[in-house]
């Protein structure tokens, strides 16, 4: 003999409502998983640049290749000052080296514009101990010929002073007029000794305190930077309506069961 299996409406919306619940509580422990996991162990040091003519993208290129070599077991991310703010959500490691010039009268070059509004904002309302625990160096470049030709880096230095970061060398000045490959590699040649004591001494920085860098960094840049979204705060309001799409089919079953239930309990009284 065959049995048949019959499933009562009851059975069936159960089931669905089981098969729901499960689905957002598996999504909840996703969600959860992510949030908590840790930093990549992989060592690296941002390399950053803004540059008008491509000098300062390629002295900035030649040192993030030379960081592997003299620093075992690190490695460069090198990308443009604005898309560190803008891109990679302003997530600060540790050490940075940054290179960059001046462009017209003082202002900063192309992809230095974001990042020259953050360090004025900085100097301008006194910003102060936002990047504690931060080790910097920064090379500068230019052309003496024109009056300006330093005053974006300089500002670039004060602001990361005035932000509490940590100098490890000497800011470097090459200057176009007056021998500027030379300049860039004897800077560079000079970086490596205080930047290893650097990495050896300073305390390692907690996961809690780059996320609170991150935090205060993109807070600065949504008063500094016209139009600037911060991603982090898109993301959490991005995040109640997939809550939403998840948790309303429960609810959706959930109300049919009451319907049901009221359904039956009226024919049962009325029989």
């Amino acid at each position: 003999s065959v049995t048949t299996l019959t499933h009562t409406p009851v059975t069936l919306l159960f089931k669905l409502i089981t098969s729901l619940l499960s689905l957002l509580f598996s999504y909840q422990i996703k969600s959860r998983k992510k949030k908590e996991m840790p930093l990549s162990e992989t060592k690296k040091i941002l390399v950053l640049y803004a540059s008008q003519t491509g000098n300062s993208q390629q002295a900035a290129t030649r040192i993030a290749e030379k960081i592997p070599s003299n620093l075992p077991g690190y490695e460069a991310a090198l990308l443009s000052l604005d898309d560190f703010l803008e891109i990679e959500k302003a997530a600060w490691t540790q050490f940075v080296l940054i290179c960059t010039s001046s462009y017209g009268v003082g202002q900063a070059p192309m992809g230095g514009y974001s990042f020259r509004r953050f360090c004025d904002y900085i100097v301008e309302h006194n910003c102060m101990d936002i990047l504690n625990g931060v080790h910097f160096g920064l090379l500068g470049l230019g052309d003496s010929m024109y009056t300006t030709f330093f005053q974006n880096p300089t500002i670039t230095n004060d602001a990361m002073h005035k932000a509490g970061a940590t100098q490890i060398v000497k800011i470097g000045k090459a200057d176009a007029s007056k021998k500027q490959l030379q300049a860039i590699e004897e800077w560079t040649d000079n970086l490596w000794k205080p930047l290893k004591q650097a990495v050896e001494s300073a305390p390692s920085m907690t996961e809690e305190r780059l996320k609170e860098l991150q935090m205060d960094t993109l807070n600065i840049c949504e008063k500094a930077i016209p139009d600037f979204v911060n991603p982090l705060k898109e993301n959490k309001l991005n995040a109640v309506p997939m809550n939403l799409m998840v948790g309303m089919p429960i609810v959706i079953a959930l109300v049919a069961v009451v319907c049901y239930l009221l359904m039956q309990s009226e024919n049962f009284a009325s029989s």
